[in-house]
């Protein structure tokens, strides 16, 4: 029995492994066709060892475990002859419990998987809630950020703000200072010009007998002048070194200097007047003489007109003009002031002609009358401004003025047309009219004269070849307003007296200063302009005068020419029947015929090829005796163009010349 009950329990226990491994190959069964999640089955997931773990743990396992050790214990009380009958029930209950175990294997295994999900569900909110707080973090650091940024454009802007008002500041300090600095220097410019004024009383008195009313000595007073003006200009310095505002001290100093200045000049003034009351009865006394000596002036000046001939068809009788001709000078020295004209003098046929003084004397007296004309225009401080418009819209198209072509030179001389004939000019926005003021077309025609020759002296004589365009648009000019004429001449003479030509004496009482002027010499601060330079002016000036008298007038060759090239031959004429002034009668020669040379060649001919000679023979040697030997470059190059002219027989154009293709 013991046997038998030892195989019933061996059965059993062959049954139970069969099965468990019929258990165990349901699971390879179902892994093998996927019946079961890996998870499920898999002896190598920890999903599965946690289910194990729970079966081992769970209620149910211990169950069965109590049901096994009571079935053996229960198994061991009974004999082996019952243990067959009860076999077939213990393997209908252990079927029924291993479905029971199944049943519980797929509670567990839904049991862990709704773990898992609920754990994946905990980790993705939990992600979902680290993301959101990343995302607040980052939103906040953002905002922080924005918020920071914002205070620091809040800052700079601040900062630009406050740097703009200090710049501006700045400015207005710098500009009040640049007031003040000015106003400074215009006082010092009013001490100069005082000073300049007391010694101009002192040079024109210092000769005379009465010069005790004077208060003081020229050396004293020039030295309380220099001083004053050193103390001033010190100042000005000092403030002008002051890189912040100016000291009123700075400012008191300067006025203190500028009154104390014309205190001396109020004191001088006195002293003048009274020295000019007895400057009139000294020429009250000397009246009758005058009469006299102007008599006998007016009786050698017509003995002259008799004996004068000057003709266009003969040099050689040109020559002999002014030749046999002497004068007597019967003068006393004058000591009044030195203001006398040249109308004052006796006339010197080796200083000019007859008809070229009578010319000259007309002229600039008929100027001086015409100024008389607009001299309320030019003295009223409310005119101010018209006379600055009229100016630029005078100024503008002379000063532009060159040889692009034909529209352009018509364009400016009819803008000053129109300027002249009282129609409204546009000049830089600006709506211009002579009309502005009653006196604003005579100030117009005179002042338009003035920058013409003016421009001579500025651009001509550096740019040669810029005096045809100048000279063509200021003929226009003349050729519309014959009354411009004398207003051109005028200025010519002022600034050139060789134009008439004149070689204008030195009186016996005029001071070196004055005599210089007379001559067309700049003078600065005292000191004498460069003869070199001097000689380059009065160049350009003599090079516009010939280039207007050789010039076709714009309007065509039908148009009368108001002072063509029968006035280059007089100019010719007179000059070599003059005394040459070294360097510059030759210079002047040379210009003249550069420019003019081929139209008086074409005009005269043989008559002007007999003067070319005449030159070269008669004249060039009294060129050579008065010309020192180290300053005979412009007789050099007379010379080298007189002779190649003689040779060729023929007077080349000159650079720039405009012919009438031009105006085509």
């Amino acid at each position: 029995d013991s046997n038998q009950s030892s195989h019933s329990i061996n059965d059993s226990n062959l049954h139970c492994m069969d099965i468990d491994d019929q258990h165990s190959n349901t699971k390879t069964c179902h892994k093998s066709y996927g019946l079961l999640p890996e998870y499920l089955v898999s002896d190598e997931e920890d999903d599965d060892n946690s289910l194990s773990q729970e079966e081992n743990t769970s209620p149910s396992s211990e169950l069965i475990r109590e049901i096994h050790i009571d079935f053996e214990a229960r198994l061991a009380t009974i004999p082996k002859e019952n243990r067959k009958r009860h076999h077939a029930e213990f393997v209908a209950w252990m079927v029924k419990m291993k479905e029971m175990k199944q049943s519980l294997y797929e509670r567990s295994k839904i049991a862990v998987q709704l773990k898992r999900n609920d754990r994946l569900q905990r980790e993705k909110l939990e992600n979902t809630r680290v993301q959101q707080l990343e995302e607040l973090r980052n939103q906040q650091i953002k905002s922080r950020q924005l918020q920071q940024s914002h205070q620091q454009d809040e800052h700079i802007k601040m900062l630009e703000s406050i740097a703009s008002k200090g710049i501006q500041f700045s400015e207005y300090i710098e500009k009040q200072k640049r007031k003040l600095l000015e106003h400074m220097r215009t006082t010092i410019d009013q001490i100069i010009e005082i000073k300049k004024r007391i010694l101009q009383v002192f040079n024109t008195y210092q000769k005379s007998k009465i010069a005790s009313h004077l208060p003081k000595s020229t050396e004293e007073i020039s030295s309380i002048l220099e001083n004053l003006h050193m103390k001033a200009k010190r100042a000005i310095t000092q403030a002008d070194s002051d890189s912040r505002s100016i000291d009123e001290t700075i400012i008191a100093a300067v006025q203190d200097c500028l009154s104390k200045a014309k205190i001396l000049h109020q004191l001088v003034k006195k002293a003048q007047n009274l020295v000019d009351s007895e400057i009139k009865e000294a020429k009250a006394k000397e009246l009758e003489a005058q009469k006299i000596s102007a008599a006998k002036q007016t009786e050698l000046i017509q003995k002259h007109q008799t004996n004068e001939k000057l003709t266009t068809n003969s040099v050689a009788e040109s020559t002999k003009l002014s030749c046999d001709i002497k004068q007597k000078k019967d003068e006393k020295e004058n000591t009044t002031e030195p203001k006398a004209s040249i109308s004052n003098n006796i006339y010197v046929p080796k200083y000019v002609s007859n008809n070229a003084w009578r010319q000259y004397i007309a002229i600039m007296q008929s100027h001086k009358d015409y100024e008389k004309t607009f001299s309320n225009l030019m003295n009223d401080a409310k005119a101010k401004k018209c006379r600055f418009d009229l100016l630029i819209a005078i100024t503008t198209p002379i000063n532009t003025i060159a040889t692009q072509s034909a529209e352009h030179l018509l364009d400016k001389i009819r803008r000053l047309h129109n300027l002249l004939s009282g129609k409204q000019v546009t000049c830089k926005g600006k709506v211009i009219t002579s009309t502005i003021h009653p006196e604003g077309p005579a100030f117009c025609r005179d002042i338009m004269a003035s920058k013409f020759i003016k421009q001579a002296d500025q651009q001509i004589s550096s740019s040669h070849a810029s005096a045809f365009p100048i000279a063509l648009t200021a003929l226009g000019v003349w050729s519309e307003y014959p009354e411009m004429g004398n207003l051109f001449l005028a200025h010519f003479y002022s600034l050139c007296p060789y134009t008439v030509p004149f070689n204008i004496p030195k009186l016996a009482n005029q001071s070196d200063e004055e005599y210089f002027k007379k001559l067309g010499y700049h003078i600065k601060d005292g000191e004498l302009e460069d003869e070199d330079q001097y000689l380059k002016r009065m160049s350009g000036i003599i090079r516009l005068y010939a280039a207007i008298i050789q010039s076709t007038p714009p309007q065509g060759p039908d148009h009368a020419h108001p002072h063509g090239i029968e006035y280059g031959w007089k100019w010719l004429a007179r000059i070599v029947n003059m005394d040459p002034v070294p360097n510059v009668t030759a210079t002047l020669i040379f210009d003249f015929l550069q420019v003019a040379g081929n139209k008086l060649n074409l005009t005269y001919g043989k008559q002007f090829e007999k003067l070319i000679t005449l030159i070269c023979k008669e004249y060039y040697p009294k060129l050579e005796a008065v010309t020192p030997k180290h300053k005979r470059g412009p007789l050099s190059r007379l010379l080298l163009f007189l002779e190649e002219c003689l040779k060729k027989r023929h007077i080349p154009k000159p650079e720039g010349h405009i012919d009438q293709s031009f105006w085509r």
